[in-house]
């Protein structure tokens, strides 16, 4: 998207759109690329960022894939995906995948235990502060602390969307690959809510379970590799990856 109109001649031009008045004040908001034919309404999408998506509904036609060849799909943490190829290829999305979003994480937790330890350093301050002065209606400006808390916050969705977009086109490439070269692709289930789920273990020798407050919650991989496979939304990749081979079907 670019920047705002500042011409109200400007709007009349067929790389614009207007919005309402009581928005952005009226002024538009210039586009990049010539708006298409609009069959539909369409939608100004705001993220929390600030940052604006137009998203405008058009008819397309996709290629249809003329390949007879099948291939099986090994989905993992490590390697997202192994590609067997029965001419005896084998292919596999880069190995540092899982290094990427470790990075992105303890750079998310990193900023979070930062964020943590001022927000209950500002916690003590205003419990053992006493005011000995009346409030008056003047407001005071917001402290240096306040406005690193806020770009804190920031920096931390921003990071946490990175990593949702960077999955994301990882699928939208790699299942548009496969559906252009392979007319068939055996994909296993891969039940990653069960795996990442805890299970209550059984204290009692009789395997009555145990009190509420001695209940111990444990699962068999760990934290890390969970939150992985968690990030790398398998189950999502599957529908989308169905979705493509089915277009792409005669």
């Amino acid at each position: 998207m670019g920047g705002y109109h500042r011409d109200n001649h400007a709007l009349a031009s067929p790389t614009a759109t207007t919005t309402a008045p009581e928005f952005l004040r009226g002024e538009g908001i210039a586009l990049h690329d010539r708006l298409p034919e609009l069959a539909t309404s369409i939608r100004l999408q705001r993220l929390r960022e600030g940052e604006f998506y137009l998203i405008v509904p058009r008819f397309r036609e996709f290629p249809q894939t003329a390949s007879k060849r099948v291939c099986a799909i090994d989905p993992g943490v490590r390697k997202f995906v192994t590609i067997y190829d029965p001419n005896g290829r084998t292919l596999s999305v880069k190995e540092d995948t899982g290094a990427v979003l470790r990075r992105k994480f303890e750079a998310i937790d990193n900023m979070k235990s930062i964020l943590s330890q001022m927000s209950d350093a500002c916690k003590e301050r205003i419990v053992s502060k006493v005011r000995t002065k009346p409030k008056t209606g003047s407001k005071r400006g917001k402290s240096s602390d306040h406005r690193l808390r806020y770009r804190l916050r920031r920096r931390i969705r921003f990071t946490t969307r990175k990593v949702t977009c960077s999955v994301a086109d990882m699928h939208q490439k790699l299942s548009s690959w496969l559906a252009t070269h392979y007319r068939s692709v055996l994909l296993p289930s891969f039940q990653t809510s069960e795996m990442v789920r805890r299970y209550t273990l059984e204290e009692a020798a009789d395997a009555t379970p145990a009190e509420a407050s001695t209940t111990v919650q444990k699962r068999k991989i760990r934290s890390p590799t969970a939150r992985a496979m968690l990030a790398q939304a398998h189950y999502r990749f599957k529908m989308l990856l169905k979705y493509k081979m089915e277009r792409a079907a005669d």
